[in-house]
């Protein structure tokens, strides 16, 4: 996702709320199974029907550049996505270059 802003002013908070707010989600995901056991003694199959319930929550990663006119476009994407390439997966970081 790209956002263009002609100032740099609020940029950073703009982008703080959004990554506390997706953060925050909570996603529920059930997922329904169905579980076959077998007797090793009597070599008879049980059925078993299971759900489970998990709940999880996005983690994001933002890179933010300044971009300059006159720089070529691609230099400065090839900087944020380098960026976002180099992050840590279990990090939740705003990367400022």
């Amino acid at each position: 996702m790209h956002f263009v802003v002609q100032k740099q002013s609020g940029v950073k908070e703009f982008v703080e709320e959004i990554k506390e707010t997706t953060e925050s989600l909570k996603i529920s995901m059930k997922d329904d199974l169905n579980i076959e056991e077998i007797d090793i003694k009597t070599k008879k199959k049980k059925s078993k029907n299971k759900t489970e319930n998990a709940k999880v929550s996005p983690t994001l990663n933002f890179v933010i550049g300044m971009y300059y006119k006159g720089t070529g476009i691609e230099e400065v994407l090839k900087k944020l996505e380098k960026g976002l390439d180099d992050a840590p997966k279990n990090e939740s970081l705003i990367t400022i270059l």
